[in-house]
C-alpha cells in the first residue's frame, strides 16, 4: 500500500504508475486528471501544437522518401512537383491505405502499396476519382434530379 500525495488515500501498489524501480506518488486517477488539467493550459496547448507538427514533418519525411526510392519527381498527368501536392493513386487492388502506411511508417510495407500506385497531384486525383463516379453514375442513369430541384446531368 502506498498514499498518494494527492487525494491522500492510501492505494495497492498497482494504483500507482512505475518509473524504472521507483513508485511514482501520485496515483494513476490523479496523476490522469493533472495531466488533463496541464493539457488545458497555455504550455499544453504549445507542446499539442509541436506534436502535430513533428508528425506532419515525420510523414512529409516518408512520403519523400518514398518518391525517391520510385524515381518519381511529379505527377503523372501535369506538371505539378511539389511533393506536398502528391498523391498515391491506387491502379491495382489495394491491401493498405497508401496514406495510412505514412502514419505507422513501415516503409518495406510502404513500397509495395506504392509499387501499386501511380502519382498524381492532388487535383488530377480528385479528377480522376470525380470521372469514376460520374462514370458510375452514368451508368445509373442518365439524369438525376439535384439537390436544387433541377434535373442535372451528371
Amino acid at each position: 500500500m502506498k498514499r498518494c500525495n494527492r487525494c491522500g488515500n492510501d492505494k495497492p501498489l498497482s494504483e500507482f504508475y512505475q518509473y524504472g524501480k521507483k513508485t511514482l506518488t501520485p496515483c494513476k486517477a490523479c496523476k490522469s486528471e493533472q495531466n488533463k488539467r496541464w493539457k488545458k493550459t497555455e504550455a499544453g496547448q504549445r507542446k499539442k501544437k509541436r506534436d502535430l507538427e513533428k508528425a506532419r514533418l515525420e510523414r512529409l519525411m516518408v512520403k519523400l522518401w518514398a518518391l525517391q526510392q520510385l524515381g518519381i519527381t511529379k505527377c503523372l498527368k501535369c506538371p505539378e512537383d511539389n511533393p506536398i501536392c502528391l498523391d498515391f493513386h491506387h491502379i491495382e487492388k489495394k491491401d493498405k491505405e497508401v496514406a495510412r502506411l505514412f502514419y505507422e511508417s513501415k516503409k518495406d510495407e510502404l513500397l509495395v502499396e506504392a509499387k501499386k500506385c501511380v502519382v498524381l497531384c492532388a487535383n488530377c486525383h480528385r479528377k480522376e476519382h470525380a470521372a469514376k463516379i460520374a462514370a458510375l453514375l452514368a451508368t445509373l442513369s442518365d439524369t438525376r434530379e439535384s439537390p436544387c430541384g433541377d434535373r442535372t446531368q451528371y
